[in-house]
């Protein structure tokens, strides 16, 4: 059974006239919600209508950026459960270029919608268009969308405007500052090397900076006039919605915006750049074991995601961002 309490474990009982700290927080906040509920209740009604105009456009917004991130976190299957068990249905696939030079896929001569949306997918050339055709042609039985990064790149940049693409460039500094390139494991330190450096070397000529290189426990921190150069240097690139998404995947899925810059630049191809992934995970699954069904499968959803996400990348290199923007509101499933 169960030792009984010490005196020293025994519950405190407030004596009386003694009133627990939780007691007084409890009591304050009951007198803050009852300040505020009579301040709204002697508000004069135009003030009212404002204040909760300002609350709605608050909650809408917070909303979008919400699902902007499940799309740029490659969520995809975030919909209901019957949405993620769309049967396939459709006999042909096929490519429509429209009348403002945007393209769309058909299914049975019907326009696909984005990825969780009632809207028409829109891409801005053929290329990218094909490429997302040849998705949707191989699914058999039920869609799969994770073996879909086309489709879902392209759904999420339907999502992504001006201010999003601001916000993408800054949450991509958060992986500089601990950026895995600049770490090098005790046991793999030569092959780090031998890989790792000319990427470094490579990020620090072409953004005019000095990054750090660690070993084991290691720390230094990534100095700020560093961060402040890239930033302005990004910021510069003017890129387009769809690479902003592309470069995002790229370095999330790597941890490391020296990869994915690099690999956007052509400053390393996709095969080394995978290896440089896979090396400490692959030192670590070789001194333990390999687990079928987690590790394979984690690879490979990370090779089609950064490899769908380069593609992207090479598809919309030189599509200005005023181009890439293309309609400004979405349509509807059908037209």
């Amino acid at each position: 059974g169960f030792a009984p309490a010490g005196p020293s474990e025994l519950p405190k009982i407030p004596m009386p006239g003694h009133v627990a700290p939780g007691a007084l927080r409890v009591d304050s906040a009951l007198a803050d919600l009852d300040r505020r509920i009579r301040e709204i209740a002697e508000m004069p009604p135009e003030l009212f209508e404002e204040k909760y105009r300002e609350f709605e456009e608050r909650e809408h917004r917070e909303g979008l950026r919400n699902v902007r991130d499940d799309i740029f976190q490659m969520t995809a299957t975030t919909g209901t459960d019957a949405t993620r068990k769309m049967r396939v249905f459709w006999k042909s696939v096929d490519v429509r270029e429209l009348d403002d030079g945007w393209w769309t896929v058909l299914l049975d001569g019907r326009p696909v919608k984005a990825l969780e949306s009632t809207s028409t997918l829109l891409v801005p050339n053929e290329a990218m268009a094909l490429a997302v055709a040849h998705e949707w042609a191989q699914q058999v039985g039920y869609v799969n969308k994770l073996v879909m990064p086309m489709t879902d790149i392209a759904s999420g940049s339907m999502l992504v405007d001006d201010l999003a693409i601001e916000a993408r460039l800054e949450h991509l500094l958060s992986f500089l500052r601990s950026d895995n390139l600049f770490y090098r494991h005790v046991a793999l330190r030569r092959q780090e090397e031998r890989l790792m450096d000319p990427i470094c070397d490579w990020f620090d000529r072409h953004f005019q900076v000095v990054t750090p290189r660690m070993e084991g426990l290691q720390y230094q921190k990534v100095a700020e006039s560093t961060t402040r150069t890239v930033r302005d240097a990004l910021f510069a690139m003017n890129l387009n919605r769809y690479q902003v998404v592309a470069l995002h995947v790229m370095t999330q899925y790597t941890a490391s915006l020296v990869l994915g810059t690099a690999l956007a630049h052509g400053a390393v191809d996709l095969a080394t750049a995978l290896e440089v992934n896979r090396l400490e995970e692959m030192h670590s699954v070789d001194m333990a074991m390999p687990i079928d069904g987690y590790h394979d499968i984690r690879d490979a959803d990370l090779t089609v995601k950064v490899a769908a996400s380069l593609a992207c990348w090479q598809m919309v290199a030189g599509l200005s961002r005023e181009r890439a923007a293309g309609p400004v509101a979405a349509r509807p499933h059908g037209d």
